[in-house]
């Protein structure tokens, strides 16, 4: 019985101190919550008075805003400092504000550019960035092929920029192309030394291919019966030469028809003698290519004793590809690019456009072109690779050009960023244009611009790239031809 007290006894007493350690407790945090409503209503008090004294009446924004850069390759990528993309490693570029952005309406940022908001890119005159522009007068309205879109363009973005623009101008109707080959021997340069008599060869002077052959020099001798003959009425006419002169120019001329020189039959005659071997004398200067006959062998009149090859002036063989050849025409100019294309002595390397192959090599895909050069000093050898420019034109009118930079290549079409002057501001506008050959750093367009019309020649992937990440029409986004461009 008292145990049973003694333990009623200490449940009350537990519960009793439980009791009091639950109001202590109450008792230390109410202060720390009155303190802490106090605080939350004076922050609140706080962000409305720095709300309203960052914005008027109206609504608009008085004070400045910081500068986002992103990546155009990558849009989830944002930095409040310019830098390099952590994905890519392209550089950052800056974001228009889109805060007070309307469809029908312009937003006058606080630097100054106007940014349109139809599509079009607005940078004021009065900015540092019209430094990078060309100063022009020209008021162009876009034309019918202009495509809705481009992006909001930041007076920071353009200065960092450096857009460039340039004018559509005329030009000459010349196409500069240039185009490999190698050098060959010309087929007039090919010649073949032949027998003139009957005979066998018993000597031959030249043995080496490549060996320089000079006209008139020997080259082989010969034994023949025909020439023995010969000799021996040529040495009777001239004894009878004063009572039948007519004889003795009859020996002489049948000598000559074998080609026999005047200088050997003049020995012949002093050394009143009859040669068993007659020396063959070179009909053509130029080099041994190949020998048709050996020491021993019996030949012909019009037998092959050698093959000479005459390098005064070599066959240019170049391959036009697909796109080249079109523009090619005969009589085209043709100079030689390379060191060799003014020699030694100071004697250019050129020519003219002789022959279009009406055929198109089955494996190479080229069309051959060939030229004739003087090569009087030798500069050029066969086997040789070497580069020419054909200079083509392939109107007879101007054409209108602009820098190939200029043309984004979308593929199925082609589009030029135009600039025109409008309301104190330039304007950036996106249009398709049909572009002809192409030749050094420019190329012609065909429909799209007009003479003095000005474009962007730097910068325009970068205008691209602010015209995709603000959501309006880019080179991305175009597709067909029809003059529009498609969302996605």
């Amino acid at each position: 019985m008292k145990q049973t007290f003694i333990i009623d006894h200490l449940r009350t007493l537990i519960i009793s101190m439980i009791t009091c350690l639950f109001f202590i407790s109450m008792a230390c945090n109410s202060p720390d919550d009155s303190k802490n409503a106090t605080k939350s209503e004076q922050d609140h008090s706080q962000h409305e008075a720095e709300d309203h004294s960052m914005h008027g009446h109206d609504g608009e924004i008085s004070g400045e805003q910081s500068q986002i850069y992103t990546c155009s390759m990558h849009p989830q990528v944002r930095n409040e400092a310019p830098g390099r993309c952590p994905i890519c490693g392209m550089d950052l570029i800056p974001v228009a504000d889109e805060t007070s952005v309307e469809d029908s309406t312009e937003t006058e940022v606080e630097n100054g550019d106007q940014i349109g908001i139809n599509g079009k890119i607005q940078i004021s005159t009065n900015s540092p960035t019209s430094s990078n522009l060309k100063e022009v007068t020209h008021n162009h309205t876009p034309a019918s092929n202009s495509l809705n879109s481009g992006a909001m363009l930041s007076r920071a973005f353009a200065s960092q920029s450096s857009i460039v623009l340039a004018e559509v101008t005329w030009s000459d109707a010349l196409i500069e192309q240039t185009v490999p080959g190698k050098v060959m021997v010309s087929k007039d340069g090919i010649r073949v030394q032949t027998a003139h008599v009957s005979g066998r060869i018993e000597e031959l002077y030249v043995r080496e291919d490549g060996e320089f052959i000079q006209a008139g020099e020997p080259i082989a001798s010969i034994y023949s019966p025909e020439l023995i003959s010969a000799q021996k009425e040529l040495l009777e006419a001239y004894k009878q030469r004063i009572e039948s002169p007519d004889l003795y120019e009859a020996a002489k001329t049948r000598l000559k028809n074998w080609e026999i020189t005047d200088a050997q039959i003049h020995d012949i005659v002093q050394s009143d003698k009859v040669l068993n071997q007659i020396d063959v004398m070179a009909d053509y200067s130029g080099y041994l290519d190949q020998k048709r006959v050996e020491v021993g062998e019996y030949v012909n009149p019009g037998s092959a004793l050698l093959k000479i090859i005459d390098l005064s002036t070599v066959l240019i063989s170049l391959d036009a590809s697909a796109l080249q050849s079109p523009w090619i025409q005969l009589g085209d100019r043709v100079k030689i690019d390379s060191d060799l294309s003014i020699d030694a002595k100071n004697h250019v390397l050129d020519g003219i456009v002789e022959f279009i192959s009406p055929v198109v090599h089955p494996t190479r895909q080229t069309t051959e072109i060939r030229t004739e050069v003087d090569n009087t000093y030798k500069s050029l050898r066969p086997g040789m690779l070497v580069e020419a420019r054909i200079t083509s034109q392939f109107s007879e009118e101007p054409v209108r050009v602009i820098p190939s930079s200029s043309v984004l290549w979308t593929g199925e079409s082609s589009l030029v960023y135009a600039a025109h002057e409008m309301n104190n501001s330039w304007h950036f506008t996106l249009k398709r244009v049909s572009i002809g050959p192409r030749f050094g750093d420019q190329v012609t367009v065909l429909s799209g611009l007009e003479i003095g019309e000005l474009i962007v020649k730097n910068g325009a992937f970068k205008i691209d790239a602010v015209s995709q990440l603000s959501g309006n029409m880019s080179m991305m986004s175009s597709n067909g031809t029809d003059g529009h461009l498609s969302h996605h």
